[in-house]
């Protein structure tokens, strides 16, 4: 479930350490795109 997955991986406590924002929306893409 690519919707779950993208929002545990915003939630994740190293997300915060990221040199740049991210959005749910965004890593959805990301993970459609690897999947």
């Amino acid at each position: 479930d690519i919707p779950a997955l993208a929002v545990a991986a915003f939630n994740d406590v190293c997300t915060g350490g990221n040199p740049r924002p991210t959005s749910v929306a965004e890593i959805e893409v990301l993970y459609r795109k690897a999947f």
